[in-house]
């Protein structure tokens, strides 16, 4: 198995999207090689780190702010086409 392989299949089995037929090749791979196995637990122990920390939603002021925002640049923006328009003709 290269590196790159080696990377990929860990990856895979840390995010949980590793195809059923290729699981428990992972874990017999990770229970002959300790070195990948605690670089399995550790990027373990980071995503579940950043997943704590990131908040599932939104809070609902911070969408209601960011969308107003979004709004007013979209229609300054929609102004100053409209001017550039009349303006240049």
């Amino acid at each position: 198995m290269t590196e790159a392989e080696r990377d990929d299949l860990i990856d895979l089995y840390v995010e949980g999207t590793l195809p059923e037929a290729l699981h428990s090749f992972a874990e017999a791979f990770l229970a002959s090689h300790p070195e990948s196995a605690a670089e399995a637990a550790a990027l373990q122990r980071t995503a579940q780190r950043l997943q704590a920390l990131t908040p599932d939603k939104p809070d609902d002021w911070f969408v209601e702010r960011t969308l107003d925002r979004l709004l007013r640049e979209h229609s300054a923006a929609q102004d100053c086409q409209t001017e550039q328009i009349f303006h240049t003709r």
